[in-house]
C-alpha cells in the first residue's frame, strides 16, 4: 500500500496504474517533478520532487516526521512505498 502525503496533511492512498509497481512517469506526476528516492525511518522509500526547496515548495511535516532527519524538511507532495512497489 503507498501513499500519497501532501503538505496541507492529506493522506491518500494510491496504487500502480497496472496493479502492481509505479513507473517514473506515474511518481513523476503524484509529486510533480523530478524524483528523488529518499529512505524513511520505518523501511520504506519516499519519492519527493527532487528540486521541491529550490521551486519554494510548502513544508510538508508529516513527510518530514517519516524522513526523521532532525536536520532537513521535506516539502511538496510526497509518495511513501516499499521498494517492491517501483519499478
Amino acid at each position: 500500500m503507498a501513499l500519497l502525503i501532501k503538505p496541507d496533511g492529506a493522506v491518500i492512498t494510491v496504487q500502480p496504474k497496472n496493479g502492481k509497481t509505479f513507473t517514473a512517469e506515474e511518481l513523476h506526476d503524484y509529486v510533480g517533478g523530478y524524483l528523488e528516492a529518499v529512505p524513511t525511518l520505518a523501511n520504506r522509500v519516499m519519492f519527493v520532487n527532487e528540486d521541491g526547496k529550490y521551486l519554494g515548495l510548502p513544508p510538508n511535516q508529516k513527510a518530514t516526521d517519516l524522513y526523521g532527519n532532525p536536520l532537513d524538511i521535506v516539502v511538496g507532495s510526497v509518495v511513501v512505498c516499499n521498494r517492491s512497489e517501483v519499478e
